[in-house]
């Protein structure tokens, strides 16, 4: 349950910095304004290719272990860095 509830607050936490309504998340994601409705207010029976719809939209993608989520802009840029260091060697 945790872990759900961690990924509904970055959601929510994202798509507020980014000033977007529900509604602007939804068309972005391609999915009823009310799915992202329902996830946010608690109702976990959302399915998981609305999650990843909404997450992808974000810009936010899952860990390989789907605990959480980071951002595709640290993971780019991590993997950017992994390049520059194995190519000065």
């Amino acid at each position: 349950m945790g872990t759900i509830c961690n990924i509904v607050s970055r959601i929510r936490r994202v798509r507020d910095q980014l000033g977007w309504s529900q509604e602007k998340l939804a068309d972005v994601a391609s999915i009823d304004r009310k799915t992202v409705q329902r996830f946010e207010d608690g109702e976990h029976d959302v399915k998981w290719h609305n999650v990843h719809a909404m997450l992808c939209a974000l810009g936010l993608e899952t860990c390989k272990a789907c605990v959480g989520c980071r951002d595709r802009v640290m993971a780019t840029k991590s993997h950017k860095t992994d390049h520059k260091e194995k190519g000065s060697q």
